[in-house]
């Protein structure tokens, strides 16, 4: 059994994995559980859930990569092929923009604030434009798997986001290729981190360069990437890491390009 970072574990064998409210709401477990449910995408797959329960659900076992492990495997054009299905996901997801009442995103600072005791320096404009639509809403590289026998990407973990706009999904991509959330988080001694960090900056400067030309992205990535960055302290429980990311929550300027 493995215990994750969010309060969950995960059971696993070769056909299931069967994962378990510890100390995460269980309601929240049930509602991911049947967003992965409900998901399509012609070229994106997800697990099969087997069963949602009062505290836990069960899927299909994907014997894939995770796409860090994808990255450090394959040539660039396997990889930028299959980042380029992702976006085109997010893309498609994208309807109309809406205004997003500004109270929501000050009352979510201020709840991180009391769950870590930290001061946070992220303003928070009048007016908030962003995309509606469906989003994952924990779509860092870690939560992408690459099937082995059919190269089929797989989503997994899901996340009933407090905001459900596709910007969500681009936010946590760019936690990865931007931050490196996933390599400094996780502890891989076998990738070759050189090379990782030359793909996830290429990855990063074309995700970038794609949504640039929308007002929404070029005005709101930084505060919704402050925020996302923000959500991640009550979990990181490297103190040095947790020092890097409360900088760069702050002072934006430091934010690697």
């Amino acid at each position: 059994m493995i215990n994750g970072i969010s309060g969950c574990s995960i059971a696993i064998d070769s056909k299931t994995i069967i994962k378990s409210a510890i100390s995460y709401p269980k309601d929240r477990l049930i509602k991911q559980g049947y967003k992965q449910q409900q998901f399509y995408h012609p070229k994106i797959y997800t697990p099969q859930i087997f069963n949602i329960a009062n505290d836990h659900i069960s899927m299909a076992y994907i014997n894939g990569y995770n796409f860090l492990d994808f990255c450090d495997k394959y040539g660039p054009e396997y990889i930028i092929g299959k980042f380029k299905i992702v976006i085109d996901y997010i893309q498609q997801n994208i309807r109309e923009t809406i205004e997003l009442d500004r109270i929501i995103i000050i009352d979510k600072i201020k709840e991180i604030e009391s769950k870590t005791s930290l001061k946070l320096d992220i303003r928070v404009p009048k007016h908030i434009v962003i995309p509606a639509g469906y989003c994952h809403g924990d779509l860092t590289l870690s939560n992408i798997l690459i099937e082995k026998d059919t190269y089929n990407i797989f989503y997994i973990d899901f996340l009933d986001s407090f905001i459900e706009s596709p910007l969500i999904d681009i936010v946590k991509l760019r936690q990865d290729t931007q931050f490196l959330w996933s390599v400094n988080l996780f502890n891989h001694k076998t990738i070759d981190i050189i090379r990782i960090k030359l793909i996830f900056g290429y990855l990063d400067q074309y995700l970038h360069n794609y949504f640039v030309p929308n007002d929404w992205y070029k005005i709101n990535y930084t505060l919704f990437q402050q925020l996302n960055l923000a959500r991640t302290l009550p979990y990181i429980k490297n103190l040095e890491l947790q020092k890097q990311i409360y900088e760069y929550i702050n002072t934006p300027s430091m934010w690697p390009i």
